[in-house]
């Protein structure tokens, strides 16, 4: 999971969040924000994740974003977060 900004035509820059299975690199679940505040990317992976649809680990950055809350909802919800390494995104391929 991730964020990338998407500049828009009224100078604003709102941000994409996505998910992405590794195993098949499809996009499971996408979502645009003005604010990408902690509370809306918990409710963001209850809408990715239903319970039967859950994954075993989710590879993010170490992004302050995601803050204690992310990772905490992450483990509350039987899926281990995994943070890639500072300056090596390539590394999460190996993993998982």
């Amino acid at each position: 999971m991730d964020f990338f900004a998407v500049p828009a035509a009224a100078f604003k820059l709102p941000w994409a969040f996505f998910v992405i299975r590794h195993d098949c690199r499809r996009v499971v679940h996408f979502a645009v924000t003005e604010f990408p505040l902690t509370r809306r990317i918990v409710q963001n992976l209850r809408e990715a994740f239903p319970l039967e649809a859950r994954p075993r680990f989710a590879a993010l950055d170490r992004d302050g974003k995601y803050g204690r809350e992310v990772p905490d909802t992450l483990r509350k919800m039987g899926t281990e977060p995994v943070r890639c390494g500072y300056r090596f995104p390539a590394e999460l391929s190996m993993v998982l």
